[in-house]
């Protein structure tokens, strides 16, 4: 995946007021998202078989405590939402969707629903 499509999306995120960072890790990549006092992990990647951009969103209290912030790590855990999509607008649109329902389950688990 190209730095440009990474960049692009973190100008989308930054957009929308989150404040982001980027690490590339090989073909993949970890954006940390942060809005307010909420912080968001994103693992992004290219489909090998298709043009699609591959999304996985969680956040660092869903990961095991030793777990590092990693493709592999965020992929790994069973908590959190995919996104699929082969344009990088409706991407970022997507990750922010996903976001917001992240937070509403988030309030939810905490007030022990």
């Amino acid at each position: 995946m190209s730095q440009e499509v990474v960049e692009e999306l973190r100008r989308r995120l930054r957009d929308g007021g989150f404040r982001v960072s980027v690490r590339g890790e090989g073909g993949c990549w970890v954006l940390a998202a942060q809005r307010g006092d909420r912080v968001f992990l994103v693992s992004l990647r290219r489909g090998r078989f298709s043009d699609t951009y591959i999304a996985k969103v969680t956040v660092p209290e869903r990961l095991p405590v030793t777990a590092e912030w990693s493709c592999e790590s965020l992929e790994y855990t069973p908590y959190g939402f995919y996104v699929l999509e082969p344009n990088v607008g409706r991407l970022a649109e997507e990750i922010v969707e996903r976001f917001e329902r992240l937070e509403k389950l988030l309030r939810k688990w905490s007030a022990g629903g």
